[in-house]
């Protein structure tokens, strides 16, 4: 048996789900440590990626519960962050995204592009919140609200640099590898053309 030098002072650290205080003082096995604490497949929100717009309550409890909620909100983080990279792991090759936007090409790199080019050029400070997240077998509805500056063309309204916010309703369709093959959307673009379009309160008084 081999002892630790008792001059070695380590911070508390958590082995194996218990707490281990390491003190100056006290010789402790040099095999009594695992070189590395077991991993969990517990759900920990703080150490994965959350909309920085929130979640609902419905929708973290989902998340604990749900490996494909989690593959799912994982669709998301780009809106967010700007990195496309999670695309190449999460959407399939061939994935169909119905609607397409206008200009939008087919596939895992026209989705790349239309999130970089046309969604995070125009509201560069977007956050999403998470409202509610349902899981069917393999299909995963998603309900959100989209919030963020305008500062580019957006339906063919002219930059306005307002904050507009406008919900929106994804269903995503996933294969057995926890891919994305297809996503349904629907959002509510005629509540942002209004937010674009309609005066600002301090316009109206002044009219």
């Amino acid at each position: 048996m081999s002892l630790r030098s008792n001059r070695t002072i380590l911070p508390a650290a958590v082995l194996g789900g218990s707490l281990l205080v390491i003190a100056g003082m006290i010789p402790v096995r040099a095999d009594a440590v695992p070189a590395k604490a077991p991993l969990t497949s517990t759900y920990v929100l703080s150490e994965r990626w959350s909309p920085a717009g929130g979640l609902s309550d419905q929708a973290r409890t989902t998340l604990e519960r749900s490996p494909l909620a989690r593959a799912a909100l994982r669709l998301y983080e780009p809106f967010e962050t700007g990195d496309m990279t999670t695309y190449d792991r999460l959407l399939t090759e061939g994935f169909v995204d119905v609607p397409l936007a206008p200009g939008q090409g087919p596939g895992r790199e026209g989705m790349k592009a239309h999130v970089r080019d046309d969604i995070v050029a125009t509201f560069p400070d977007l956050k999403i919140r998470i409202e509610a997240i349902h899981v069917a077998g393999r299909v995963v509805t998603v309900r959100t609200v989209i919030s963020g500056t305008q500062v580019r063309p957006f339906l063919g309204v002219p930059a306005t640099h307002k904050v507009l916010s406008y919900r929106a309703v994804d269903v995503h369709q996933f294969n057995h590898h926890r891919q994305i093959a297809r996503t349904d959307h629907l959002e509510d673009f005629f509540g942002a053309y209004r937010q674009m379009t309609q005066p600002s309160q301090s316009a109206r008084r002044a009219g």
